[in-house]
């Protein structure tokens, strides 16, 4: 750990992918202390079906209160800056996104935290880490451009995508 904070080596915690091999779970906190970056990923088909960011989000904040038996240790706050600071940092762009302040860049998503399943909201950083999943995105905003707004992806064509994959990907892979 040392080494990888000396190093600026960031740390891609996969939480979701980690125990659905049993590879065991990374001691995030641990790493954080020796001043690695952490950020969240969510790994290949084969280990994360899901690809879920908020899955992931979640997990790393349960996984590390119960690694280290303390549920006051790892906040939803810390569990959201593994997506999203350190997610920017990660990608060398520290600076310029994984925050909402003035001159970073645009990169946002909007989730709908008024449906029932999402209620009640007693603290917004709390929903959104313990509450909130993927299927709450309403929008998708990438250096300002809308990239999905309300089940409509407005850069890609869907039913293309689905079509090469099931009449050329697939049968690649499964041989």
């Amino acid at each position: 750990m040392d080494i990888m904070a000396k190093y600026n080596v960031t740390a891609v915690h996969n939480p979701v992918s980690n125990l659905k091999l049993a590879s065991g779970i990374a001691d995030v906190v641990a790493m954080q202390r020796h001043g690695v970056n952490v950020a969240l990923g969510t790994d290949g088909v084969c280990s994360n079906n899901s690809h879920d960011l908020f899955e992931e989000i979640k997990l790393s904040a349960l996984l590390a209160k119960n690694k280290h038996s303390d549920p006051s240790l790892f906040t939803a706050y810390d569990a959201l800056k593994l997506a999203t600071v350190n997610g920017a940092k990660s990608q060398g762009n520290y600076g310029v996104t994984g925050q909402l302040i003035e001159g970073y860049e645009a990169d946002i998503i909007m989730l709908d935290t008024q449906k029932v399943q999402n209620q009640p909201v007693h603290n917004p950083i709390s929903s959104l880490v313990y509450t909130v999943t993927g299927k709450d995105c309403v929008l998708t905003m990438v250096q300002g451009k809308i990239l999905y707004e309300n089940g409509e992806f407005m850069t890609i064509d869907i039913e293309k995508a689905l079509r090469e994959m099931k009449e050329y990907a697939l049968p690649l892979i499964m041989g």
